[in-house]
């Protein structure tokens, strides 16, 4: 789902709405064998299930069972963990740090990992998994009020800017923050191309911070004011798409170890 959200299942639900209403069930079932719907083969950040479903019903796909869909989407965020690559996981001092200060923290420069269930080779990937974790909250938000579920809705609502978090605004990109509420690199050390190394996984997933920081779908309005305004945000838009890789600092070190998920 951490990609197929995006397009590929809106297109699935206009081409075969009932295969993908079976797609729903199917994690409904999962949650009620497993008691977690990320339980067989969760690979990279976010819950987007919660997305995809939200699509369905609001386009009037409603043949399955909502109450307990949502039980199970409520479970993903408030009980499972949000660390890439794992099954059905319950939560760690991460993902508890999360949802009590609003972003998940990333390690400092040379600090050595510590907490059990961290992927050795995908990291934290502290900023994406902020970013999408954001997103499933407003989508969660949008079911708490199709549902009048009043007190979830502001939860969720609330969770939905934690993307605000992680802006920094000396360098104008979504970037890493610690534990402490430091920023992890400093202003010369950021590179929007090439911070997080290979696939940008100790920041973000398989991307950099370029693309990531615009990964705000749940609030354009939002992100546009955050970046400074209308010009600004087209100014950074357009340099998205035409920036080159020349120039920039901090370029990739020679890869060593062999991405195991092939």
């Amino acid at each position: 789902m951490w990609g197929n959200y995006r397009s590929l299942e809106p297109l699935h639900l206009l081409l075969d709405s009932q295969e993908q209403v079976d797609l729903i069930r199917s994690f409904i079932t999962l949650y009620e064998t497993t008691g977690s719907m990320s339980a067989i083969n969760r690979g990279l950040s976010g819950y987007h299930i919660i997305g995809v479903a939200l699509d369905a019903y609001q386009k009037g796909y409603r043949d399955f069972d909502v109450e307990k869909a949502y039980a199970g989407f409520r479970k993903l965020l408030m009980e499972d963990t949000f660390l890439p690559w794992t099954n059905g996981a319950p939560q760690t001092s991460l993902d508890r740090f999360y949802i009590e200060n609003g972003y998940f923290p990333a390690l400092k420069k040379g600090e050595k990992e510590t907490v059990q269930g961290v992927h050795a080779w995908e990291r934290r990937q502290a900023v994406a998994v902020t970013l999408e974790t954001a997103y499933d909250d407003w989508c969660m938000a949008e079911w708490a009020k199709i549902l009048n579920k009043k007190e979830d809705y502001e939860l969720f609502s609330k969770r939905a800017h934690n993307y605000k978090n992680v802006f920094d605004e000396r360098v104008g990109f979504m970037a890493p923050k610690s534990a402490d509420g430091e920023w992890v690199l400093s202003e010369s050390e950021y590179s929007p191309v090439w911070s997080g190394g290979q696939g940008g996984r100790e920041y973000y997933t398989e991307m950099n911070g370029w693309i990531y920081t615009f990964h705000v779908q749940q609030d354009v309005a939002g992100l546009i004011n955050l970046i400074g305004g209308r010009e600004k945000f087209v100014d950074k838009l357009n340099a998205l798409f035409q920036a080159q890789f020349e120039g920039y600092n901090n370029p990739p070190e020679p890869l060593t170890t062999q991405d195991n998920h092939g």
